[in-house]
């Protein structure tokens, strides 16, 4: 069984497609294995949802499972570690930081599940989510090339426009158009009331706000992104079929001038990623609030201290252009392990040989 293992890890080593990998061990798994049904669930906020599945699985593709429930995929999550029962068996899918979901196999018939092949499948379910970590990684760096390339077209029509109304209309709908967002307004901060200039998705929203009221008032209370789960909104036609939140300031001079709002319906749920996509860069010239301060004076014009500041946010959206490399825990070796200890065994000799001498 560990050949078959080891066949299967090769088998998808190279595939960086979330999809594509995971059907591609669902159906290497049972043909090289011999299970009846195998399939993947994935983490999806407090669910577990099938998202590849080989054999008569494949009918349960895209149905979701609580995590908090008693079957035997939630429980192997919970736990972390295998759970079997007669003819079924889960194994948590374990990265290096993070649990991805869960590997389901069950056989034609009810036997015991030895230990030789509990091993062998807890070796396949951490190869598998090893897979499944770099897949993300690497969609996740594709996705942050395409969010840069998406906000310098924004940053490019909202530089274009010649009066505030048209600049905040194109704000919002290049937010909409090229990041995919289908309830997306934009409010203006006029003393304590927040007031709609310009929305997409909505048949109707309130034309003011308080801003001592809902997610948007505290946005522009305290000039912080506010990522939630349900309406930021209440009281639209959307509001019950809103699944989560983000509402994101936006600043002139440090001083907040307007709040942008995205909600999402299901199944789609906002994520820090959104919240990263809107505050543009992820940097220490970035506020706590998410406002980026570049500074340049050192020429005495103001011309060419506009285009040094330019230049420095080009160099800084480049920089971020492709992802850190993740962390990965380390142990010591034998060697230093050794070294460790013999240097502790000399230092105990040479305090030993500093007490009292006795005559």
């Amino acid at each position: 069984m560990l050949a078959a293992v080891l066949q299967i890890t090769g088998q998808i080593a190279g595939i960086l497609n979330l999809e594509p990998l995971l059907d591609q061990i669902a159906q290497q798994t049972k043909a090289l294995l011999g299970y009846r049904e195998v399939a993947l669930l994935l983490i999806e906020g407090d669910m577990l949802e099938y998202r590849a599945c080989a054999g008569e699985h494949s009918r349960r593709l895209g149905t979701r499972l609580p995590r908090d429930e008693d079957s035997i995929p939630a429980q192997a999550l919970r736990l972390g570690a295998p759970i079997h029962a007669a003819n079924v068996a889960a194994f948590p899918l374990l990265g290096d930081t993070q649990t991805y979901g869960v590997i389901e196999l069950e056989r034609a018939r009810a036997d015991r599940w030895g230990a030789a092949e509990l091993e062998a499948l807890t070796a396949l379910a951490r190869q598998a989510a090893i897979a499944i970590q770099n897949a993300q990684q690497h969609m996740a760096a594709q996705q942050h090339l395409r969010d840069l390339a998406l906000l310098d077209q924004i940053r490019a029509s909202v530089g274009s426009q010649p009066s505030l109304p048209d600049l905040l209309r194109d704000v919002v709908d290049k937010i909409t158009t090229l990041f995919g967002y289908s309830l997306v307004s934009l409010y203006t901060l006029r003393g304590e009331q927040l007031l709609l200039k310009h929305q997409v998705g909505y048949s109707t929203l309130p034309s003011r706000l308080n801003w001592n009221d809902s997610a948007l008032g505290e946005a522009a209370h305290t000039g912080i992104p506010v990522l939630q789960r349900g309406p930021a909104l209440v009281g639209t036609e959307h509001a019950a079929a809103v699944t989560s939140s983000l509402c994101v300031a936006l600043r002139a001079g440090g001083v907040v001038y307007g709040i942008v709002c995205i909600e999402s319906t299901e199944p789609r749920l906002l994520t820090t990623d959104d919240q990263r996509r809107l505050l543009a860069l992820s940097d220490q010239r970035i506020t706590g609030e998410g406002v980026v301060v570049i500074k340049a004076q050192t020429s005495r014009s103001q011309d060419a201290n506009r285009a040094k500041a330019m230049q420095r946010l080009n160099e800084l959206v480049n920089s971020v252009a492709v992802p850190p490399k993740p962390r990965r825990p380390t142990k010591p070796t034998y060697g230093s392990k050794q070294r460790r200890l013999e240097a502790k065994s000399q230092r105990s000799s040479t305090k030993a040989g500093r007490g009292k001498v006795s005559e």
